[in-house]
C-alpha cells in the first residue's frame, strides 16, 4: 500500500511542476533589466545553405561579416570534433568558422577569404585534418597562419 501511494504521489508531484509552467511568462535578464518574452517580441529567420557543408560554411562568412574580417578559422569539413572545438577561439576573435577539404582550398573558398581582407588563418588541426596544401595554398595568399593541432581531436581540442 506504501509503495501505491509514494508511486501515486511522484506522479502528482511530476504533473503539478510541469502543468505549472503552461501559459506562464518566460523572463530574461539582460543589461536592460529583465524582459518579459510574451507576444511582442518578434524573430526574424533566415536560412543558409549550399550544396554542401563547405558552401554553407561560405554563406554563414557571406552573410555574418558583410565588412569582412581581420581572422578566420579554418577546420575540416567532414570531421565535426575540430570546428566544434574552435568555436570559442572564432568568438574571441569575432571570426568565421570556414571549412575546407582534407587536402586543399576550394577556389571558392580562396575567394571568400580573400573577400574577408583576413589577415591572420588559425588552421585547427593536424596534417591528417587538413594538409600542408592547405597552408600553402593561405600562403600564397598572404595570410599569417596559426596551425593549432594536435595528434588527435582530443589533443587538438586542449
Amino acid at each position: 500500500m506504501k509503495k501505491i501511494l509514494s508511486k501515486i504521489i511522484t506522479f502528482l508531484f511530476v504533473i503539478g511542476i510541469a502543468v505549472s509552467g503552461i501559459g506562464g511568462n518566460v523572463y530574461a535578464s539582460g543589461q536592460n533589466g529583465s524582459r518579459s518574452a510574451g507576444a511582442d517580441v518578434s524573430i526574424t529567420k533566415e536560412r543558409l545553405s549550399g550544396s554542401d557543408r563547405i558552401e554553407t560554411s561560405l554563406k554563414i562568412s557571406q552573410n555574418g561579416w558583410k565588412n569582412g574580417a581581420d581572422t578566420v578559422v579554418i577546420a575540416q569539413g567532414y570531421g565535426y570534433a575540430d570546428a566544434l572545438c574552435a568555436t570559442p577561439l572564432a568568438k574571441k576573435y569575432n571570426a568565421p568558422i570556414i571549412l575546407s577539404r582534407q587536402d586543399a582550398l576550394g577556389s571558392d573558398t580562396i575567394a571568400e577569404i580573400k573577400r574577408l581582407n583576413a589577415k591572420k588563418a588559425f588552421v585547427i588541426g593536424g596534417e591528417f585534418s587538413l594538409s600542408d596544401n592547405v597552408i600553402a595554398q593561405l600562403k600564397d595568399i598572404d595570410v599569417d597562419i596559426e596551425r593549432i593541432g594536435g595528434l588527435d581531436r582530443y589533443e587538438t581540442s586542449v
